[in-house]
């Protein structure tokens, strides 16, 4: 009877150590998750959609891309790599393609890789055509990178700027602001 009340004893010791041991790794997991997020608020902003909602709308928009592809072999998997929430004022400096001067309200402007195909003039960029000049195609010819501006307060996506990383003169490299902005 001892040595039954001892191995009871025993697994109740490590059952509630495991499950302690399985909380303090969620919990431990949650604070990782949040030090290494990718998304970044700037100062003083309260936007109205999530980091999460700016990403969705990017990957949707790169979904749609995908299907427009000559030729699917070339297809990349989106992925976005960094997500801001910053003043459109702000946003030509994570990218030298977004135009400055775009006012006050707040703008979401996501970077990452998948099929930047910029097919249509949007409010902050314009289409690409193939007769264009370096400058413009460097902003604008289809590329396995790039960035996408979107307006906060509609879910408009104002511009895609891929970058095809080759196209000289690129305005970019992008500037990489601290996560608080």
């Amino acid at each position: 009877m001892r040595r039954l009340a001892g191995i009871l004893g025993l697994l109740l010791f490590v059952g509630a150590g495991a499950v302690g041991g399985i909380r303090l790794w969620g919990a431990a997991g949650r604070t990782y998750d949040a030090l290494t997020s990718t998304a970044h608020v700037e100062r003083g902003l309260e936007p109205r959609m999530t980091a999460d909602q700016a990403e969705n709308l990017t990957y949707g928009y790169l979904n749609r891309m995908r299907v427009l592809l000559a030729d699917p072999a070339q297809h990349v998997t989106p992925y976005v790599a960094q997500v801001w929430a910053v003043t459109a004022d702000r946003a030509a400096a994570l990218d030298g393609c977004i135009p400055a001067g775009m006012g006050s309200g707040v703008v979401w402007v996501t970077v990452g890789r998948g099929d930047y195909l910029n097919l249509s003039d949007r409010a902050w960029s314009r289409a690409y055509r193939p007769g264009d000049d370096l400058t413009t195609q460097a902003c604008t010819a289809p590329a396995h990178a790039g960035t996408i501006v979107i307006d906060d307060a509609t879910g408009e996506i104002l511009g895609v700027y891929p970058d095809s990383g080759s196209l000289n003169p690129h305005p970019s490299p992008r500037a990489t602001l601290a996560p608080g902005i």
